[in-house]
């Protein structure tokens, strides 16, 4: 219960962590605060390292607070109606490590949302490319690649994320099926995979960022 509520309110802290990002970069070049910052501190690249560290683990306090509070809740529930006993195996485990998979991805949320203000230097033009790409791209767009070649979908943000914060993700097409009717299904995304795609996506996108920060006028 505690694995499938921390799953079920990442995707809008994400946003929410995203969010942050774009407006606390956002706002330093809509200000000109940027340019006293460069006044100061010419070197460009501390001045970017120095923002993305900054929103990523305000970010990240913020995360593991709620994650906590919302597994301290469902505990509560829980508890108080006398479901809590005895379990096999060690589920706590696997609830640890998804609370720790959505605290990251929420710092590395943050992170871009300051890589993208920076790269546009407007919080509504931001959010506008990122809203559009999930919408348009992924949801409309790729919708009829997703359906034509179902193997395109382990190379979609969306799933990736998905797959990160579930721990992996099986494939909804029917598997393997036994003659008493037992089906199973195959891993479309595995926990790995999603790792290293979001790491070099977020690699790459925080290298053309910095790339762009030096080299652009400010002014």
């Amino acid at each position: 219960m505690a694995t499938s509520s921390v799953s079920a309110i990442a995707y809008f802290l994400i946003f929410i962590a995203f969010l942050v990002g774009v407006s606390f970069v956002a706002a330093e070049f809509s200000s000109g605060a940027i340019g006293t910052w460069l006044t100061y501190e010419p070197r460009r690249g501390r001045v970017y390292a120095s923002k993305l560290t900054a929103v990523a683990a305000g970010v990240l306090m913020v995360a593991a607070i709620a994650v906590a509070l919302v597994i301290a809740a469902v505990y509560l529930i829980a508890r108080s109606n006398q479901i809590v006993g005895t379990t096999s195996g060690d589920p706590g485990s696997g609830l640890l490590w998804t609370a720790v998979r959505t605290v990251a991805v929420f710092g590395v949320a943050g992170a871009l949302g300051g890589v993208v203000a920076a790269l546009l230097r407007n919080t509504a033009a931001a959010l506008g490319l990122a809203i559009g790409y999930l919408v348009v791209v992924e949801g409309l767009v790729l919708s009829a690649l997703r359906s034509s070649v179902p193997e395109s979908r382990p190379w979609l943000v969306f799933y990736n994320v998905m797959a990160w914060l579930q721990g992996g993700l099986l494939d909804d097409r029917s598997g393997d099926c036994t003659p008493q009717g037992v089906c199973t299904q195959p891993e479309l995304i595995s926990t790995t995979h999603a790792g290293y795609y979001l790491l070099v996506l977020s690699v790459v996108l925080v290298a053309l960022g910095a790339a762009v920060f030096r080299r652009r006028d400010i002014s």
